[in-house]
């Protein structure tokens, strides 16, 4: 559980990292392959280079879903960088978070991880409370079909990750991490050539800030569930990361719930019971 509550700090701490950096002047593509050099570090770190080099048995599988997981991870940053400048942070974490409803009933058709009654009820209220926590109406905040395609990737990212605690070893997380942020790397750093982005010092900052708690986040969620079913990880995960982002919207970037939001605050916080029940 303690790897739940640390991925949920660590996810929220992404998204807060990304919204500041939307407001400072840092090139998207060139923070990203920072971002995700960062994570790549990290991934190395952990896993080392004599695990890297010895990967014989479940190697294939690290590498195919590595490869998958890479090109989500990247194209959802993209999106997520996008919608903040666009939407804000609520409204775009609050999308990303609902993205978890692809991941449980892939979960439940596919490998049985029926949840119980009062689970169901659970799942049903938080994505209540997701779809109600939207920004304030103004010309400014939009829905746009981007916050869609945001879903169904950070979805997609999550679904990936099950499947690789179902059918990968487990010792070779580490490997399967490496190799899924490299391959984001390189994208994000071939998209920055492509578009002939500066590389500088403060796509360089904002990418380490970012890259830490991002690849954390996955680091954990993958540690959580070895030992708990996706139907508590990910709607757990989601709710309490839209709380704490929502928290630190109002406190640091002034985006002020309205009386339907503090409903969905509440219906949030049922929920979370409900699933832990």
């Amino acid at each position: 559980m303690f790897s739940l509550f640390l991925a949920i700090v660590c996810g929220a701490l992404t998204s807060i990292v990304m919204r500041l950096s939307t407001s400072r002047a840092v090139n998207i593509n060139g923070m990203v392959a920072f971002n995700y050099l960062a994570c790549l570090i990290c991934a190395l770190a952990l896993s080392g280079t004599d695990s890297l080099l010895s990967a014989t048995t479940g190697f294939s599988t690290a590498l195919s879903l590595g490869c998958l997981n890479g090109l989500l991870y990247v194209t959802g940053m993209l999106l997520m960088q996008q919608n903040m400048r666009d939407s804000g942070v609520i409204l775009t974490t609050a999308f990303a978070k609902l993205g978890v409803l692809i991941p449980i009933f892939f979960a439940a058709f596919v490998f049985q991880e029926i949840p119980t009654p009062l689970q169901i009820v659970g799942v049903i209220l938080s994505i209540i409370g997701i779809v109600m926590i939207k920004a304030n109406p103004s010309d400014r905040v939009r829905f746009r079909f981007s916050l869609i395609t945001l879903l169904l990737v950070t979805g997609g990212v999550s679904t990936v990750l099950k499947i690789y605690t179902e059918v990968g070893i487990a010792s070779l997380s580490n490997v399967f991490l490496l190799i899924a942020f490299a391959v984001a790397f390189f994208i994000a750093l071939a998209l920055a050539w492509w578009k002939k982005e500066r590389l500088g010092v403060t796509e360089f900052m904002w990418g380490m800030m970012l890259g830490l708690p991002n690849f954390f986040t996955s680091r954990f969620i993958l540690d959580a569930l070895e030992a708990i079913p996706a139907v508590i990880v990910y709607p757990t995960r989601g709710v309490a990361t839209i709380l704490l982002v929502t928290v630190v919207g109002i406190a640091l970037f002034k985006e002020y719930l309205n009386t339907r939001q503090w409903v969905a605050f509440a219906t949030i916080l049922i929920a979370l019971s409900f699933l832990n029940i």
